[in-house]
């Protein structure tokens, strides 16, 4: 194996690297960028949301980004009226 030196002239002729700052191309791909991973997260944070208002909330009709009363009254009645534990352990043995 050898190292092949070249030529002050052969290396005056490649371009210099600059630290070139964002154009408009590159804003314009980050700005869509960050809306599709808006609109990916979305439907995640509207269940956990939703997942924390009351079911007379829920089925109003209106649309809050936030609960107005958050109650952790749904994962009560999961844990307290439902199989839950014996159905994770169905999928994890499945």
């Amino acid at each position: 194996m050898s190292t092949e030196v070249l030529p002050q002239a052969a290396m005056a002729d490649r371009p210099v690297p600059r630290d070139q700052g964002i154009d408009a191309i590159g804003l314009l791909i980050a700005a869509a960028t960050l809306v599709a991973a808006l609109f990916s997260i979305f439907p995640i944070y509207w269940a956990v949301v939703t997942s924390f208002k009351s079911e007379s909330e829920v089925i109003s009709g209106g649309i809050a980004l936030w609960p107005q009363r958050a109650t952790a009254g749904a994962y009560m009645h999961i844990w307290t009226n439902t199989n839950i534990v014996q159905w994770y352990i169905n999928s994890f043995v499945t």
